[in-house]
């Protein structure tokens, strides 16, 4: 039986998008609202005299200043219950109303087709980086792209280090 280690990127989006991280920190943290922020004392470490957990509701995360852990909904209950990701998964799934399902012999055909793609993509970006700098061909090309776009954010969002 194929198991729950490897969950489809749509399911793990969908857990993340139902479960809020202030209604699973509440459960052993007592928060008080500060700003935009709630703070609390950190479970992870002992202190009693200054609240320095912090959990940003905004950006569904948290932050200790004292011990420096951090992280979003999933590593809390991890690290709270020591648990592995596949049991946070499934409890943040049950919490949220999500059944988890068995991989199918479809998603992992789906999964190879997408890995497929994915390598022919960058085997074409290579081939048309190649064109573009190297070839002759890709002068005509490579004149417009210099006057056109700055050589550091063409190489950061396109791979593309031009002579």
């Amino acid at each position: 039986m194929r198991g729950f280690t490897e969950l489809p990127m749509n399911t793990i989006d969908e857990i993340k998008s139902r479960v809020n991280i202030v209604d699973i920190v509440s459960e052993v943290v007592e928060l008080r609202k500060s700003g935009r922020a709630l703070q609390g004392f950190c479970p992870f470490h002992h202190n009693v005299n200054t609240p320095a957990f912090t959990v940003y509701p905004d950006t569904q995360s948290f932050y200790c200043f004292g011990c420096h852990a951090a992280g979003t909904v999933f590593d809390f209950v991890m690290r709270q219950r020591g648990l592995e990701f596949r049991e946070t998964m499934e409890l943040l799934a049950a919490h949220a109303g999500i059944e988890l399902k068995p991989r199918t012999v479809e998603d992992e055909a789906q999964d190879r087709q997408r890995t497929r793609m994915q390598e022919l993509n960058a085997l074409a970006a290579r081939y048309f980086n190649y064109v573009l700098v190297q070839h002759a061909r890709g002068n005509r090309g490579a004149t417009i792209w210099r006057g056109v776009i700055s050589p550091s954010r063409r190489l950061r969002r396109f791979s593309l280090a031009m002579r």
